[in-house]
């Protein structure tokens, strides 16, 4: 058997040329992904399936003998190789960590098993219920991550919502979401341009940092997944229109999306203002010679708001407008050493206006513009000089500039400012300017110590100099340990430590704050257990230890997270704890009975704040909370249901008797439990060479009161507590016509 290693894009060349009939693009096929092969004999489909398989794609049929390469899941024992006897097959002890070897029936992928994390790609963000469609929602589905439903920001392991980071294509994102000053409420991704998301909820490699908890990697539609497609949404959130062009030398796709919101809080009984968004991704792809290729993306979101509570005794209104362009190239530049390059800017303006006026308790007003500029270029090296060891490298340089606009007036009654710990003077006003770079460099370094073990070590270097303020860097070494102890069971553990500083455009103006806190640092220890049983099914166990020692101090309101202007409210408290810990267990499985996809997940864990010798327990700490569902097709219809439940969020009471206001220990208090069940289903019609296709649910199907917070109003000198509730049974409706 004459053998020789090629780049899998090489190898489906080749086989095309023998017959096959196999679309792919470069985008989705690093150089890096090696084939082993005898190249005296014909590659047949069923090889070509077994390998793709091995580096988490498939093939999906796109005509007549025509197959197209798309993503799906890595499996954990992959088959043998068709035509091969497992007893004449050899082994190398040293595995290759991004080579696939055709005549070995125990190849593995390494490089993507050292981390552990969780995700979803495109089928499964279509498929499960969320809230106004929005698929990024379901990550607040997964273990680790906690929420109330109202928010499409994930709170990862008892960080705070700030914590996570989140990148597009390669380009780092400033909160993109839609309502950002009103619980961040949709994101602004368009689920039908989204091929995977990669949710790390910890212990992430040192490629991605400058965040405490957690990453989210967002990665777009590859080409061929949605060739020549032009798609018309119309639904009771947005209208939407979706395009896509791809040929051998070039593609393009672009998606925008047009809120339809404002039309409805028309024909509402109760006037509580317009909410207006949009947002527009665009993408353009060159493939060059060699594999390499070079793409140009710009995304922009705005949104245009104005709400009210329904007593009146709130009102707010924001505009908030972001664009990105970013130029991505990615290639080999000599014989194993790949590199992706990306040169990258943005815009983001933030202006909010606001008023409250709640009798006895606190009047006041806020005027606060921002606007935030970045300008970034950054490289990832991956160099693999060996079979069984890779070695990455990269570093990242932004260059930011911030304007600040601030007025303020806040008058509280003498009864409720003694609930603030910090000063609140009854006028603020701001106008400062700042400008500076942050930088990052990494290395690290993946060996595979033996055929069941291997090894990733990497150390991070973030450092931050604003030119009236910050100049600071902090080191963080990370290391990740995989053993192999079955075919079907697999072993992790990792250590690291993390980062974050505030980001230029994160300065507490709006309550006070002149000066940027120091940058903070957390050690995540997670140990954890993955098996795959002969019926499919994965089951997930995982231990984390996460704390913290150097710690900033933050804002919350003590009784009502849904506030419109918290800054504003009377309960606006500031936490300041000398560490915090966070520690639990996680246990996830998945798979599929009698044609029905099936998941669930409990998580227990514990978050608590060291203040002033004390353990507290964050508000947001659920300690036990748990996410099941399944879906199915049934008489064309696919159906998905799915419940999220755990224990309830903390709050601290507040009690009035002549005049004196009394507050209880913070977080002492907890509401009664979460839970909501959702349901989606999905029709398409096939109408000549058209398509309908409609996708409908409801959230909280059972229409149950999830209280969240608390909001006090003052009769007779006593307090009156009016429940807040979460969001209430809310339909969504989209129909889609393709043609």
């Amino acid at each position: 058997m004459a053998d020789t290693t090629v780049s899998l894009e090489v190898w489906l060349r080749q086989a095309n040329e023998q017959g096959l009939k196999i679309l792919f693009s470069s985008a989705l096929i690093p150089g890096f992904y090696k084939v082993t092969y005898d190249e005296s004999a014909a590659i047949e489909l069923s090889q070509v399936r077994q390998v793709l398989g091995s580096y988490g794609l498939a093939l999906r049929e796109s005509g007549d003998n025509v197959w197209s390469v798309v993503r799906t899941e890595v499996p954990a024992e992959p088959p043998a190789i068709a035509g091969i006897p497992l007893e004449q097959e050899t082994l190398d002890q040293r595995l290759p960590l991004e080579e696939l070897v055709v005549s070995s029936s125990r190849f593995r992928l390494m490089m993507q098993k050292t981390v552990s994390r969780s995700g979803f790609d495109n089928k499964q963000l279509t498929q499960r219920p969320a809230l106004g469609n929005d698929g990024i929602q379901v990550v607040n589905q997964l273990p680790g991550s906690s929420g109330v439903g109202l928010s499409a920001r994930p709170r990862v392991r008892g960080g705070a919502e700030d914590e996570t980071l989140i990148e597009f294509d390669g380009m780092r994102l400033y909160e993109p979401y839609h309502f950002r000053h009103f619980n961040s409420l949709f994101s602004t991704f368009d689920a039908r341009i989204i091929d995977s998301i990669d949710f790390y909820t910890g212990g992430f490699p040192v490629q991605r940092g400058d965040r405490l908890s957690g990453a989210m990697v967002i990665d777009s539609r590859a080409p061929e997944d949605i060739r020549d497609i032009r798609e018309l949404g119309v639904g009771l959130y947005n209208l939407s229109w979706l395009q896509s062009r791809n040929t051998d030398d070039y593609d393009w796709m672009f998606s925008g999306r047009r809120s339809t919101l404002q039309y409805l809080a028309h024909l509402s009984d109760n006037d509580l203002g317009e909410p207006r968004y949009g947002d527009f991704f665009g993408r353009f792809g060159l493939n060059l010679d060699d594999g390499d290729r070079l793409t140009f993306n710009f995304f922009w979101f705005e949104d245009d708001i104005s709400v009210r509570t329904p007593s009146g005794n709130e009102q707010a209104a924001s505009d908030y407008n972001n664009a990105y362009s970013w130029l991505r190239y990615e290639g080999e530049l000599v014989d194993g050493l790949y590199v992706r390059t990306l040169a990258g800017f943005a815009v983001i303006g933030n202006e909010r206006t606001g008023q409250v006026d709640k009798q006895d308790i606190v009047k006041g007003m806020l005027e606060d513009q921002r606007e935030f500029r970045v300008a970034n270029l950054k490289q990832d090296f991956e160099f693999q000089p060996e079979a069984d060891w890779m070695l990455m490298a990269g570093w990242e340089i932004r260059y930011l500039e911030a304007d600040y606009e601030l007025y303020s007036e806040i008058a509280l009654d003498p009864a409720f400012a003694t609930i603030a710990n910090y000063p609140r003077p009854a006028t603020l006003t701001t106008d400062y300017t700042e400008t500076g770079y942050q930088y990052a460099a990494y290395v690290d370094i993946k060996k595979s110590l033996t055929d069941r073990l291997t090894t990733e070590i990497g150390l991070r270097v973030d450092g931050q100099h604003y030119e009236t303020s910050v100049n600071d860097h902090q080191f963080n070494p990370r290391i990740n340990f995989h053993y192999q102890l079955t075919d079907s069971t697999e072993l992790r553990l990792g250590w690291g430590a993390f980062s974050q500083a505030e980001g230029i455009h994160e300065l507490k103006i709006a309550d006070g704050a002149r000066t940027f806190q120091p940058a903070q640092k957390a050690y995540h220890l997670i140990a954890g257990v993955d098996h795959q049983f002969a019926n499919d099914f994965t089951v997930r166990l995982e231990f984390f230890d996460k704390h913290g020692n150097e710690i900033n101090p933050y804002f919350q309101n003590l009784t009502n997270p849904l506030t419109l202007i918290p800054e504003l409210q009377a309960d606006r408290f500031l936490v300041k704890p000398a560490r915090y810990e966070a520690e639990g267990v996680e246990l996830s499985v998945a798979g599929t009975v009698m044609n029905i996809d099936v998941w669930g997940n409990y998580s227990y864990s514990s978050i608590k704040d060291k203040v002033n010798g004390d353990k507290v327990r964050r508000s947001w700490d659920q300690t036990h909370g748990a996410n099941v569902g399944l879906a199915t097709e049934l008489f064309g219809w696919k159906l998905a249901v799915s419940n999220a439940w755990h224990k309830g969020w903390f709050t601290t009471p507040l009690n009035l008797q002549a005049g004196v206001l009394s507050v209880g220990p913070r977080n002492s208090t907890r509401f009664s439990e979460y839970s909501s069940w959702d349901l989606k289903v999905v029709k398409s019609w096939q109408l000549g060479n058209q398509t309908l296709r409609l996708e409908a649910g409801v959230t909280n199907l059972l229409d149950r009161q999830n209280q969240i917070g608390a909001d006090y109003e003052v009769e007779d000198d006593e307090l009156e507590l009016d429940g807040v509730f979460g969001m209430p049974q809310l339909p969504f409706i989209d129909l889609y016509w393709q043609f």
